[in-house]
């Protein structure tokens, strides 16, 4: 019983180990930039196709705060805009049932 026990659980880490290759190749790979911050605004994960948008290398970013890389004005009106999300002021909707957020960064 304790064997099969332990193949079961040995095959599930694989499959989890493969799923989690799998995504991590997408998320490298996409033409898309990719940038998670956490609560406070600090770079936790940027994809390469991110950095290149920035004008960044990906290793420089990690910990860094999303208003590092806007100019005042932009820094400003950001500010406002999430200060009045978390407040549930503000919503982004593009008419097909889904909230969305663009930004746009320039060098």
């Amino acid at each position: 019983m304790q064997a099969a026990i332990a193949v079961d659980r040995s095959s599930a880490v694989e499959a989890l180990r493969e799923s989690e290759k799998k995504y991590r190749t997408i998320i490298e790979t996409a033409n898309e930039g990719i940038w998670m911050l956490d609560a406070a605004g600090r770079t936790t994960y940027v994809n390469s196709m991110m950095a290149q948008m920035l004008g960044c290398i990906e290793e420089e970013m990690p910990g860094r705060h999303l208003f590092d890389f806007m100019d005042a004005d932009a820094r400003i009106k950001a500010e406002n805009d999430l200060e009045r999300l978390k407040q549930g002021r503000i919503h982004w909707n593009d008419g097909d049932g889904y909230r969305h957020h663009r930004a746009k960064a320039r060098r």
